[in-house]
């Protein structure tokens, strides 16, 4: 069968690609001939990864504005070079599917306009069902602005939500309440999803991993964290993505980025993807903030507990989170297999339909 993906696979952080190169990979080994159709536009996604013109914000710190954009042209060849592995397609043919998906990742987040056009709802297609689909932090009142999308919601026959939120916006668009299924990184073995990596830093170092965004975290949460490496000796590493606090900024590739987690003491993350993977790396691990999609992914596994709220953060708080917290990651796998058989199975379930 001829599948096509609509999703975010070229977007500047490692869950975009990692949830699209795992979808591939369990669609191919069902035997299907998969590609990614184009969703949005080249010149918004090199954006992404480095934007050279300033803006008044920017202003307040010029050197890390020039240093983040440095390290970003840097990295985006690392993105590119495992983008390879991603069958894109090239335009041609794009209505000749035998069935089109719409996920995963966040693409009904309409409170990002990127995400507000018809082809991430299936407003393209007949045969079109989503899988594993994200609103983030938009809510029921966010779609009634878009009646079209609103529509398009209706006409999809099959719908498999990621998380909560996405599954009370649905019901209340569509009045039927979907299943929820597990992001595809869950659905395939880690180590498909690690690739080695040799660096003389990481080797001569003990180092905390750090995944989030830039100037995400709080300033003083950034002086605890700082305190918190200092007191046991380790270095902060921030994996993939521009941090001018931590003591190293680590250029690697998205399918590496795993295998940086694998040797960390413990990993600190404000992300989706930051957190799964320390979970499926079976990490000590600390997650700062309170994004909808995380406590969700925290409370499947019932992992509550290794999140802090940016208010809360104290040098106490934070080690006992990362030191004094057990987590039986024997229950855990447990878990991870028992959603990753149930949401290959609605997975397949879709694709027997067409």
């Amino acid at each position: 069968m001829k599948i096509g993906i609509i999703t975010v696979p070229d977007a500047a952080n490692f869950g975009s690609f990692l949830q699209a190169y795992s979808l591939q990979t369990v669609l191919e080994k069902l035997g299907h001939d998969v590609c990614f159709i184009n969703g949005w536009d080249s010149k918004y996604v090199r954006k992404l990864y480095c934007n050279w013109i300033p803006k008044k914000r920017h202003l307040k710190h010029p050197y890390i504005f020039i240093a983040k954009n440095l390290f970003w042209k840097k990295e985006r060849a690392y993105f590119l070079e495992n983008q390879k592995k991603l069958k894109l397609s090239d335009g041609n043919g794009e209505n000749d599917y035998d069935l089109v998906l719409l996920g995963s990742d966040e693409i009904w987040n309409v409170k990002t306009e990127v995400f507000t056009k018809a082809a991430f709802y299936g407003g393209c297609y007949q045969n079109a069902a989503a899988f594993a689909v994200s609103a983030g932090e938009a809510d029921y009142t966010d779609f009634l602005r878009y009646p079209d999308i609103i529509e398009y919601i209706r006409n999809i026959a099959d719908i498999y939500v990621r998380d909560d939120n996405t599954a009370d916006i649905v019901k209340k668009i569509t009045g039927k309440t979907p299943l929820k299924v597990c992001d595809p990184t869950f659905l395939v073995n880690k180590e498909e999803l690690s690739d080695s990596i040799e660096n003389e830093y990481l080797k001569s170092n003990r180092y905390i991993a750090v995944y989030s965004y830039s100037m995400s975290i709080p300033k003083q949460n950034v002086d605890i964290i700082k305190k918190y490496a200092r007191s046991n000796g380790c270095r902060l590493v921030s994996v993939g993505m521009y941090n001018e606090w931590c003591d190293y900024n680590l250029l690697c590739a998205p399918l590496q980025f795993s295998a940086v987690l694998q040797g960390a003491e413990a990993v600190i993350t404000n992300t989706f993807h930051g957190t799964v993977f320390s979970v499926l790396n079976e990490k000590k691990f600390a997650v700062i903030g309170n994004k909808i999609k995380i406590c969700d992914l925290l409370k499947e596994f019932n992992l509550d507990s290794q999140r802090i709220e940016t208010g809360r953060m104290s040098l106490e708080l934070l080690t006992e989170t990362l030191q004094n917290n057990f987590i039986n990651y024997n229950i855990i796998e447990e878990k991870i297999q028992k959603i990753r058989l149930i949401s290959s199975g609605y997975l397949k379930k879709i694709i027997d339909k067409q």
